[in-house]
């Protein structure tokens, strides 16, 4: 039987999944925050929660962007 803890860890792991697969953390803020030590089981847990791979987030989008602007101008 879970316990209330347990419930309220897992809710946490599942949002910081979730960020992740968003890209609104990027990954070693989301190993940190799950306590896992290598980026292998950080995507075994996003497998396993049935999750997308991440994006990148707005401002490296952004950036990729403006340096492929750069370079074709």
């Amino acid at each position: 039987m879970s316990t209330h803890t347990d419930l309220a860890s897992s809710h946490s792991a599942d949002a910081v999944l979730r960020d992740f697969s968003a890209g609104m953390i990027d990954d070693l803020t989301a190993m940190r925050l799950l306590h896992v030590e290598h980026g292998e089981d950080l995507f075994l847990l996003m497998a396993q929660a049935g999750l997308p791979m991440p994006r990148l987030d707005p401002r490296t989008t952004q950036a990729m962007a403006d340096s492929l602007k750069r370079l074709l101008s």
